[in-house]
C-alpha cells in the first residue's frame, strides 16, 4: 500500500501552479485530505489506524521517522500562551514531496496542499512560501495567516531575503483596492 498511497497523492497534484529553475510546484484540485485519501486504499485494521492515530502515525509507521518534518513554523504570542502554525514536508518516496498544513493544534501533517518536484530544497520551498503569501494561501486551498507572526522559525535554510518577500507578498494580498 506504500508505494500505492505515495503514488495516488502525487497524481492528485496535477496542476503546475509554478515553475522556477529549482523545480515545480504543483497543486490538487482541492486539498488533500490526508486521512481520507490513505482510508480509500487502506484495508480495515489500518483504516482503524488512521482514524485512531491520525496520518502522521501511519507515515511514521510506513516510511519512518523522517516521512514529515517541518518546513516553516509560524508563531503567535496569545494570552495564555504561544501559538504556532507549521507547513510540513511529507516524503513518501520518489522524487515529489508534499506540502501539508495541521488541521488543529498537535502539528501533525492532515491535509496536502501541494506537491514540490523535485523534492523540498531550499529554494523551492521559498518559491512555495512567497507565492502563497501572495493570495494568503488561499490559491493553494488554505488560510495562511490572519495576522503576521512576530516569530518564524526557518527549519530547511530558506535563501536569504525570503521570509521579507513573503512579509512583503502577504501585506499586498491584503490591500483590498489599489491605492489612487
Amino acid at each position: 500500500m506504500k508505494a500505492k498511497l505515495a503514488r495516488h497523492l502525487a497524481s492528485l497534484c496535477d496542476r503546475t501552479r509554478l515553475e522556477v529553475p529549482a523545480g515545480r510546484v504543483l497543486v490538487p484540485a482541492r486539498p488533500i485530505d490526508l486521512i481520507e485519501a490513505a482510508s480509500a486504499l487502506a484495508d480495515p485494521p489500518v483504516r482503524e489506524r488512521l482514524a485512531w492515530a491520525g496520518f502522521a502515525a501511519h507515515a511514521e509507521d510506513a516510511w519512518g521517522a523522517e516521512a514529515w518534518r517541518p518546513l516553516v513554523t509560524f508563531t503567535w504570542d496569545e494570552p495564555g500562551g504561544a501559538w504556532s502554525f507549521g507547513l510540513i514536508r511529507l516524503r513518501l518516496g520518489g522524487t515529489v514531496d508534499l506540502v501539508a498544513t495541521p488541521l488543529d493544534h498537535d502539528g501533525t501533517p492532515e491535509m496536502a496542499v501541494a506537491a514540490l518536484d523535485p523534492e523540498a530544497s531550499p529554494d523551492l520551498v521559498a518559491a512555495f512560501l512567497v507565492d502563497a503569501a501572495g493570495s494568503n494561501g488561499s490559491e493553494y486551498g488554505f488560510a495562511l495567516f490572519g495576522e503576521l507572526p512576530p516569530r518564524v522559525e526557518d527549519h530547511v535554510g530558506l535563501p536569504e531575503g525570503t521570509l521579507d518577500r513573503v512579509h512583503d507578498r502577504w501585506v499586498r494580498s491584503q490591500v483590498r483596492r489599489p491605492f489612487r
